[in-house]
């Protein structure tokens, strides 16, 4: 068993979506990703500078042999946005080939800044 652990900041503007963290999956492996992320509004016309969020999400991933990237069950994420934003930000999880990338989506006229704290637990 080996455990990961790391730090990645990445800033969004205009609802692009953004990889702020990727983690490439060995054959046969399984993993548990946790990622506690949050966000600032520095800037942008819609008017929520200063607004925040907090984000926490846990997923398991496994490989099989050398077949493609699965997730056994359901994921959700925790989710702490200030009221005005509400839905208007967002994180996921997303399966690229053989990676997981974490990505984050700010508003559509927000410049935001996003700092994840990832662990990641791998068994061989």
């Amino acid at each position: 068993m080996s455990l990961l652990k790391r730090t990645k900041s990445v800033a969004t503007v205009d609802a692009t979506v953004t990889a702020i963290d990727v983690f490439t999956l060995e054959d046969v492996h399984t993993y548990l990703i946790k990622a506690d992320i949050v966000a600032y509004c520095t800037g942008g016309a819609g008017g929520f500078v200063g607004s925040a969020a907090a984000y926490q999400y846990y997923s398991p991933y496994k490989r099989a042999g050398a077949g493609p990237v699965a997730v056994p069950g359901a994921v959700a994420p925790y989710v702490w946005e200030d009221a005005a934003i509400a839905a208007a930000w967002g994180i996921t999880f997303a399966i690229v080939g053989n990676t997981i990338e974490l990505r984050v989506t700010g508003g559509a006229t927000d410049d935001i800044s996003w700092t994840a704290f990832c662990e990641v637990m791998e068994l061989e």
